[in-house]
């Protein structure tokens, strides 16, 4: 019998605390909204004339921006990002045998993005906004030890969202 009321009770508890995270506004999260326009036109990241994987590129970026950029707001925060171009790190090349296409990089490659941004609070008061010309000329001078094929371009990303907004604590 004390089992069963133990139970009970932990089952009211979890239940109670169901209740009250369900309560609870979904606005307080930040918000992160990012938006490609024309990724058609972009030099490559976009561009199916690449013939690499265009979709599944941006796909990538995106999940990483909104993912990265969660973790310098605010809550209550909304963060509208549109891209209009990516140039990714490297050049892509196709191999003559094969047909394949593939990623070299190289420093005279480096990542870019052109963007804009707008902050604004619960409230939809702007707190910033502005155009950016993201480039990172050094790119292949750091150690950034990495398997994920995306590295130097994310980086570009982490390194704007640092400098661009505080970082919450």
């Amino acid at each position: 019998m004390k089992k069963l009321l133990a139970i009970l009770a932990l089952l009211i508890y979890a239940f109670s605390m169901l209740a009250t995270a369900a309560e609870e506004p979904e606005h307080t999260l930040p918000q992160i909204e990012v938006l490609f326009v024309h990724p058609e036109k972009f030099t490559d990241a976009g561009n199916d004339s690449s013939g690499y994987q265009s979709d599944q590129n941006l796909a990538q970026l995106k999940q990483y921006l909104i993912r990265r950029a969660a973790t310098v707001l605010s809550n209550g925060q909304k963060l509208s990002i549109s891209i209009t171009d990516v140039d990714l790190a490297g050049s892509f090349e196709r191999l003559v045998r094969t047909m394949q296409v593939v990623r070299v990089i190289k420093g005279i490659y480096p990542p870019k993005v052109d963007l804009s941004f707008k902050l604004t609070d619960a409230e939809g008061k702007v707190l910033k906004e502005g155009s950016r010309h993201l480039i990172d000329l050094a790119f292949n001078v750091s150690t950034r030890a990495s398997t994920d094929t995306f590295v130097y371009d994310k980086a570009l990303f982490d390194d704007w969202l640092r400098k661009e907004f505080v970082i919450k604590q």
